[in-house]
C-alpha cells in the first residue's frame, strides 16, 4: 500500500512494510561508540524509511535531537540469507511515552545516502518485489504488508 496523501512531497512512493532492522546509531556530540538498536520498518521507499524502535530511551532521544545522526543499517532481506547493509542519516525523530496499549517507543525517519553495489542490487530487488506485491495478488514470503 502506498501513501495517497495529495500533499505528499516525496519523490518515491512509500510502502507500509514491516522488516526487521539493526541500526548502529552514531550521536556525534556523544561518544564515538554507536548505539546498537533493533527496530522494525513502518514504511519503506527507495530513498529512506521510517523505523519504530523500543530500544532508544528518552535521554538518548533528547541527545539525538541536538544534531541529526548518521546510521549504519542492516535491514532484513526476505530473498537472501543475509541482511542488506545501508548507510543513512536520521532526518527526524518522534518519541512516544508509554501509552495504555504500547510501551515507550520512538520513530526515526532515516534518509539513505550510500549503497554498495551489492546492497543497491539487493535493495532494488526487494523494492521491486514490494511494488509488484502491492499492485497484484502476489504474496511476499517473510514480508508483512500493512
Amino acid at each position: 500500500m502506498t501513501s495517497q496523501n495529495p500533499a505528499e512531497r516525496r519523490r518515491c512512493p512509500r510502502y507500509q512494510v514491516a522488516l526487521d532492522c539493526m541500526v548502529s546509531l552514531l550521536i556525534p556530540h556523544q561518544t564515538f561508540t554507536p548505539h546498537a538498536i533493533r527496530g522494525v520498518t513502518v514504511d519503506l521507499s527507495h530513498e529512506g524509511m521510517r523505523l519504530k524502535t523500543y530500544a532508544l530511551g528518552k535521554s538518548d532521544f533528547l541527545e539525538l535531537l541536538r544534531g541529526m545522526s548518521h546510521v549504519k543499517i542492516e535491514i532484513a532481506d526476505p530473498y537472501h540469507d543475509h541482511p542488506i547493509h545501508l548507510r543513512g542519516q536520521v532526518v527526524w525523530a518522534d518519541y512516544h511515552d508509554k501509552t495504555e496499549r504500547d510501551n515507550a517507543h520512538c520513530y526515526l525517519g532515516i534518509s539513505f545516502y550510500e549503497f554498495t553495489e551489492q546492497a543497491r542490487r539487493e535493495f532494488h530487488e526487494v523494492m521491486n518485489n514490494i511494488t509488484r506485491a502491492t499492485t497484484s495478488i502476489q504474496k511476499l514470503s517473510g514480508v508483512k504488508l500493512r
